[in-house]
């Protein structure tokens, strides 16, 4: 699949919880990002939401900090290692552009009472 780099951006996710660069990958927003990431990995499905003030409420709170990639940067080879501290160092240099907050479906639901 191929998306149209006129209306989409590079991104690069770090998860909150481990620390570790989770992926690289395009875009429309930083959202809609993480949500193609996950896909692209096999993940369960989850709710995705753009937090204000662009950090993460707990260390332990499941979430990605979102970074725009540079137009001018080519070397992806440089972040396929996502616990190597270079390629973190890398993309923690850039413009980061939102923290998105994740939940499983089903924890946004409260149990029927009976």
């Amino acid at each position: 699949m191929t998306m149209n780099t006129a209306t989409s951006t590079r991104y690069a996710l770090i998860d909150n919880c481990s620390g570790y660069l989770w992926g690289v990958t395009e875009a429309c927003d930083p959202v809609a990002a993480c949500a193609r990431l996950d896909n692209m990995i096999g993940g369960e499905s989850r709710m995705y939401e753009d937090q204000p003030g662009m950090h993460a409420s707990t260390a332990s709170e499941e979430g990605y900090h979102v970074y725009e990639i540079p137009a001018d940067f080519v070397d992806d080879d440089k972040l396929r290692d996502g616990q190597d501290n270079e390629a973190i160092a890398l993309v923690e240099s850039w413009k980061k552009v939102a923290y998105v907050a994740t939940a499983q479906m089903d924890s946004y639901f409260e149990p029927e009472q009976e």
